[in-house]
């Protein structure tokens, strides 16, 4: 939902992907890209290896992330696969203590990026 007031806008969800106008003549423009993705795959990963996690945790967390590349590079990536697993790596990062500071924001962003791609 998108509603404009006194020249101002509210965006009731994530706007990521999206060209905003703000005020007079601003534009702001977000977006993804899959060079973009995979890099920050990379780093979650390379998170993940150095995470305070149980080894099987960060065993199967990895796997998941290294499942997410292999998916996106297909040629007809699956969206709601790719957006599936990166969902279940950011829930399981957010019941972790002490990963809050960088995997979980960055498993976040690598959901928005998806659902911009995918």
């Amino acid at each position: 939902m998108i509603t404009a007031k006194n020249r101002s806008v509210a965006i009731g969800r994530n706007a990521l992907g999206n060209t905003i106008v703000t005020g007079d003549g601003n534009r702001v423009e977000q977006g993804a890209s899959m060079d973009e993705l995979l890099a920050l795959l990379e780093e979650l990963s390379e998170g993940l290896r150095d995470a305070p996690l149980a080894a099987d945790v960060a065993e199967d967390l990895e796997a998941e992330a290294a499942d997410v590349e292999r998916k996106a590079r297909r040629e007809a990536p699956n969206g709601a696969m790719i957006l599936g697993k990166l969902k279940t790596i950011t829930e399981v990062l957010s019941g972790a203590a002490g990963l809050g500071e960088k995997l979980v924001p960055l498993a976040r962003r690598l959901g928005e990026m998806a659902a911009v791609l995918f």
